[in-house]
C-alpha cells in the first residue's frame, strides 16, 4: 500500500506541474554534474545535477513596427473607457457558472454590466449612429441632390478641419493594419520560442529527474547491495576482535617473530654456503698465485730481471670461519614453522567465527536483498512514471508544432487576408478623401461670385464630388461603425485584463480568491483533489518569478510527502534488525589462541639457539683482507708497461698480465662480494638473537592480557553491537539520501523561472502587440468614422456653392417691428421694393446681398451701386429704379418706366 501511495503521489506531483505550467501558456554554460562518493569516513559526500539553465527567450518581435501614438492612444482611452474590472461581479460569474445558479439571476449580469458601462455605453453609441445615420443621409441625400436650391448667393467660409483631421486617421489605419500584419506573422516565431523553451525546460527537468534516480538513488541501492552481498558482519566481528580486543596485536608480534626466525634462518643458510665458498676459492686463489710467480720468475730469468719481483700473496684465512651445521639451521626454521602455524590457527579461528556469522545471517540477507529490489522497484516506478508524463507532455507539444507548421501556410494566407481587408477599409476611406479633396478644389478654383444659375461646369463637378463623397460616406459609415463597434467592444474588454494579469491581481481576485469557483481554493482541488489546500495561480507564479522551485511553487508538499519515501526504508530497518535476532542464537567463543601458544613462546629461544651465536668470530675473519695489495690489476698494468719496452717477453708478460686480470675478476671479486654477503647475514642473525627474548617476552605478556581481555566480553552482546553498527551503517545510507533528495527538491530541483519567462513572453506578445494592434485598428476606423459627420455637413454646406442651380430663390425676408409713424400709412421699413398706396410710387428695390445684371437679362442696364431709397420721388431727373430680377411687379407700371 505504501509503494501505491508514492507512486500516486509523484504521479499527481507531475499532473500539478503539467496543470500549471498549461495556465501559464506556455536553456549560458552549466555547471556539470558532480556524482556521490564515500569518504574515508564511510559517509556519503554527495554530488549534485545540473541546473536548469536560463530560458534566454527571443524576442525578436520586439523589432516589429508599431505606431506608438496612435497604440498610446488607443491604450489610454481604453483605461479611461475601462478602469478597472468588476472583480465582485466576475466572482459571482465564475461562481453561478460553476453551481448552475446563472439561470433566472440577472442581478449578477447588471452588476458585469456596471462595470463595463463605458463600453456599453459606447457600443450603443455606435449602433444608434449605425442604425439613423442611413436613414439621415437618405433623407438628406434625396433634399440635396435635386439640384433646385442653392440658398445663399454668396459661399460662406468653410474650413477644412475635418478632412484635414481624417486623412491622419486613414494614414493611421494603414499604419495600424501593418502593425497588425507583422504581429499576427510573428505569431508563430512567438509560439515555436514559447514551446522550445517549454521543451528545453521539461528535458532539464528529465536531466534532473535521471540524476536523482540513475546516479544518486542507483549509488545508495549500489552501496547498501554490496554491503548486503558480502555480508560483512563476520568481518565486522573480527575486526573488532583483532583490534578492539588486540588479538591483531598478538597476530602481528608473532609475524614478527615468525619474520625474523625465517631471516635468521636465511642468513645462517648464507653463512654456511658462504663459508665453504670462501674457503674453497682462497684455495684456488693460492693455487693460481703460485701458478703466476713462476711464469714472472721465468719472464725475469729471461730478461735479466726486468721485472720487480711478484710478492702478491694472500692474507685471508676463511677456514677459521665457524661451521654452521644443518640443526642449527633447521631448529630455527622448526620454530618460525611452529610460531607461523600458530598464527594461522588464529586465524582459522577467526574465520570459522566469520563464517558462523555470515551463515547464521544469511536468510536474512536474502530477505532484506529482496525489500531492496521492491523498494528499488518502487522508487524507479515512481520516477519512471514522472518521466512517462513528462515526456508526453513533451511529445504533446512536438505534436502541436508539427499541426503548427501544417497550418501555417494556410494562417499567413489568412492574416494576408486580413491585410487585404483592412487595406480595402484604408482605400476607401482614403477614396472618400480623395473625392472630397477633389470637389474642394474643384469648386473653389473655378467659383465666381455671380447668380448661382450662371455657375461653372468646372464649380459644378466640385460640388458633385463634395455629394458623391457625402454618399459613400453615408454608404461606409455603418460598416465602419458596425467593424469599430465589434472590435471595440472586444478587444478593450480583453486588454483591459493585461495589466492585472501583469500584476497576478486577475488571478488573486478570482480563479485564487477562496469560495469563488468552488469551496475553498480551486487549484488545491484541481491539482490535489482538496480545496482547503491553499495553492494558487498567483503564488505559484511569483514563486517561479523568483526562480524558485516547482516543488515549492504549486506546494507539491501536499503531493509528495518525503514520511512516505521515509517508510520505504524503514521497511529495509526491520529486515535490518532481523540480523541482531539471528546472532542471538549463536553461541560465540572468541578464545582464538591455540593452548599451548604460552609455552611454545617460552621455549621458543631456547629451542631456536641463537643465544650461542658468536658475531665476533666471525667479524674478526671477514674482516681481514683476501690479498696482500688490494688488487692484482694494478701489477698486470705494470706488466703491460713492461711488454711495450721488451719486445723480446712481450707476449709473455702480456699474457701475464690477462691471466693477473682473470683471477681478480673470477676469483678475487666474487669472494669479496661473498665476504659482504656474509657480514650482513652475521649482522642479520646477530640482531635477531638479540631482540627475539625480548620479543617473545613481550607477545607472551600481550597474549595474557588479550586472553584476560577476551575472558571479560560477552561475546554475544559484542556480536550484537557489532551487528547494530553494521545496521546503523545500512540505514545512515538511506536516511542520507532521503535528506539530499529532499533538499534537491525543495531548494534545488527544476527551478521555475523559465517558466515565468515563458509565461511573461507569451502574455508581452499578447497585450504589447496582438492587442495592441487590435486596438489601433479600431481606434483609427472609430478615429476616421467619427469625423465623417461633421465632414458630411462641411461638404453639404460647400455644394450648394458650387452647384449650378435651376431657380433662385429669394433670401427669407426677415420680420421687423411696425415703426411707422401715426401720419404714414405705410412705414419705410415695410418698404420691401415696393408699396401700394399711390399711383405715381416708384418701386423701390432693397437687397440684401451683393448681386449682379447679366446682359441677357437686361442689355440696356449698366452695373452701379444699389439704390436703396429716393428722397424725390416722382422727380422724373431721379435714375430708374434697379431691376428687381427676383420678383413680378404686383402693382401697375409707373409711366417713368416707359
Amino acid at each position: 500500500m505504501k509503494c501505491t501511495a508514492v507512486s500516486l503521489s509523484l504521479v499527481w506531483t507531475v499532473l500539478a506541474i503539467l496543470a500549471f505550467m498549461s495556465f501559464c501558456r506556455d536553456g549560458t554554460t552549466t555547471e556539470g554534474a558532480v556524482d556521490p562518493r564515500v569518504d574515508g569516513d564511510g559517509n556519503i559526500v554527495w554530488g549534485n545535477f545540473d541546473p536548469i539553465p536560463p530560458s534566454n527567450l527571443d524576442n525578436s518581435f520586439e523589432s516589429i513596427s508599431r505606431p506608438q501614438i496612435v497604440v498610446n492612444m488607443a491604450h489610454n482611452f481604453g483605461v479611461l473607457v475601462v478602469n478597472g474590472l468588476p472583480y465582485d461581479a466576475i466572482r459571482q460569474l465564475l461562481y453561478g457558472i460553476q453551481d448552475g445558479s446563472l439561470n433566472g439571476n440577472s442581478e449578477i449580469y447588471w452588476q458585469l454590466a456596471g462595470g463595463f458601462v463605458g463600453v456599453i455605453i459606447l457600443i450603443l453609441f455606435g449602433i444608434i449612429l449605425f442604425l439613423l445615420v442611413p436613414i439621415i443621409g437618405l433623407c438628406f441625400c434625396t433634399c440635396r441632390c435635386c439640384g433646385k436650391c442653392g440658398g445663399k448667393r454668396t459661399q460662406v467660409d468653410s474650413n477644412l478641419g475635418c478632412m484635414r483631421v481624417t486623412l491622419p486617421g486613414m494614414a493611421f489605419t494603414n499604419s495600424a493594419n501593418d502593425f497588425q500584419r507583422g504581429t499576427l506573422q510573428a505569431a508563430d516565431d512567438v509560439f515555436y520560442t514559447a514551446t522550445d523553451g517549454f521543451n528545453n525546460y521539461t528535458k532539464d527537468v528529465l536531466k534532473q529527474v535521471e540524476y536523482m534516480v540513475d546516479v544518486q538513488y542507483m549509488f545508495v541501492d549500489n552501496l547498501i547491495r554490496e554491503n548486503l552481498t558480502e555480508n560483512t558482519i563476520g568481518k565486522d566481528v573480527t575486526e573488532y576482535i583483532r583490534k578492539d580486543l588486540r588479538v591483531g596485536e598478538v597476530e602481528d608480534s608473532l609475524n614478527t617473530i615468525s619474520a625474523d626466525l625465517k631471516s635468521a634462518e636465511i642468513a645462517m643458510t648464507g653463512l654456511q654456503s658462504g663459508r665453504n665458498e670462501l674457503v674453497q676459492s682462497e684455495r684456488q686463489l693460492e693455487s693460481n698465485l703460485t701458478s703466476i710467480e713462476a711464469e714472472i720468475q721465468s719472464i725475469n730469468d729471461s730478461c735479466g730481471n726486468c721485472l720487480k719481483p711478484f710478492d702478491i700473496v694472500v692474507e685471508s684465512n676463511f677456514t677459521l670461519l665457524p661451521e654452521v651445521s644443518d640443526d642449527e639451521i633447521s631448529d630455527i626454521g622448526t620454530g618460525a614453522s611452529s610460531v607461523e602455524e600458530a598464527t594461522n590457527e588464529i586465524d582459522t579461528s577467526l574465520t570459522a567465527i566469520e563464517n558462523e556469522l555470515e551463515a547464521a545471517t544469511n536468510e536474512s540477507v536474502k530477505q532484506a536483498l529482496d525489500a531492496l529490489d521492491a523498494t528499488k522497484v518502487t522508487v524507479e516506478d515512481a520516477f519512471t512514471g514522472i518521466e512517462d508524463a513528462v515526456k508526453k507532455i513533451e511529445n504533446a507539444i512536438k505534436d502541436v508544432q508539427r499541426d503548427v507548421d501544417t497550418i501555417v501556410s494556410d494562417y499567413n494566407q489568412y492574416v494576408d487576408y486580413g491585410w487585404y481587408f483592412f487595406i480595402a477599409v484604408s482605400c476607401t476611406i482614403l477614396f472618400i478623401l480623395v473625392v472630397m479633396i477633389l470637389g474642394f478644389t474643384m469648386g473653389t478654383i473655378c467659383y465666381s461670385r455671380g447668380s448661382p444659375l450662371d455657375r461653372s461646369k468646372m464649380s459644378n463637378a466640385g460640388g458633385n464630388c463634395l455629394m458623391a463623397a457625402v454618399f459613400f460616406m453615408f454608404l461606409f459609415f455603418p460598416i465602419l461603425i458596425l467593424l469599430t463597434c465589434i472590435f471595440f467592444g472586444v478587444v478593450s474588454v480583453v486588454t483591459s485584463t493585461c495589466d492585472p494579469l501583469t500584476t497576478l491581481e486577475l488571478y488573486k481576485e478570482t480563479v485564487d480568491y477562496p469560495n469563488t469557483i468552488i469551496p475553498g481554493y480551486f487549484l488545491g482541488d484541481v491539482l490535489y483533489d482538496n480545496s482547503s489546500y491553499p495553492v494558487t495561480f498567483s503564488g505559484a507564479l511569483e514563486s517561479c518569478q523568483e526562480n524558485h522551485t516547482l516543488y515549492n511553487a504549486v506546494m507539491m508538499e501536499y503531493a509528495f510527502n518525503f514520511n512516505e519515501l521515509k517508510q520505504e526504508f524503514e521497511k529495509l530497518e526491520e529486515e535490518f534488525d532481523k540480523f541482531i535476532g539471528d546472532i542471538e542464537d549463536i553461541p560465540l567463543n572468541f578464545d582464538v589462541f591455540p593452548d599451548d601458544l604460552g609455552n611454545m613462546l617460552s621455549s621458543l629461544v631456547e629451542e631456536v639457539g641463537l643465544s650461542d651465536f658468536d658475531a665476533d668470530a666471525y667479524t674478526t675473519v671477514l674482516s681481514q683482507s683476501i690479498l696482500s695489495e688490494p688488487t692484482l690489476n694494478s701489477y698486470a698494468d705494470y706488466l703491460d708497461e713492461k711488454a711495450d719496452n721488451h719486445s723480446g717477453q712481450s707476449t709473455e708478460m702480456q699474457k701475464a698480465a690477462s691471466d693477473l686480470r682473470n683471477i681478480q675478476t673470477s676469483l678475487v671479486s666474487p669472494m669479496e662480494a661473498t665476504v659482504d654477503e656474509m657480514e650482513n647475514d652475521v649482522d642479520t642473525v646477530n640482531g635477531v638473537a638479540t631482540s627475539l627474548p625480548g620479543n617473545v617476552n613481550d607477545t607472551i605478556k600481550l597474549l595474557k592480557e588479550v586472553e584476560t581481555a577476551i575472558g571479560s566480553v560477552n561475546e554475544t552482546e559484542v556480536a550484537k553491537n557489532v551487528t547494530q553498527v553494521y545496521v546503523d551503517a545500512l540505514i545512515a545510507y538511506g536516511d542520507s539520501f532521503i535528506a539530499q533528495t529532499e533538499n534537491q527538491v525543495t531548494n534545488e530541483f527544476a527551478g521555475c523561472r523559465n517558466i515565468w519567462d515563458i509565461y511573461s513572453l507569451t502574455l508581452q506578445y499578447s497585450c504589447d502587440n496582438v492587442l495592441d494592434s487590435w486596438n489601433s485598428i479600431w481606434f483609427t476606423i472609430g478615429w476616421c468614422t467619427f469625423f465623417f459627420l461633421p465632414s458630411i455637413i462641411v461638404s453639404v454646406k460647400l455644394a450648394k456653392h458650387y452647384r449650378i442651380m435651376n431657380k433662385v430663390l429669394p433670401p427669407k425676408p426677415k420680420k421687423q417691428k411696425n415703426t411707422r409713424s401715426p401720419d404714414e400709412e405705410v412705414g419705410m421699413n415695410e418698404m420691401n421694393g415696393y408699396h401700394s398706396n399711390a399711383y405715381d410710387e416708384r418701386l423701390l428695390y432693397q437687397d440684401g446681398g451683393r448681386g449682379g445684371m447679366t446682359p441677357v437679362d437686361n442689355p440696356q442696364f449698366v452695373q452701379d451701386e444699389p439704390i436703396m431709397a429716393y428722397d424725390y420721388r416722382g422727380n422724373p431727373i431721379a435714375p430708374p429704379p434697379a431691376y428687381n430680377y427676383g420678383e413680378e411687379f404686383r402693382n401697375p407700371l409707373h409711366n417713368s418706366y416707359f
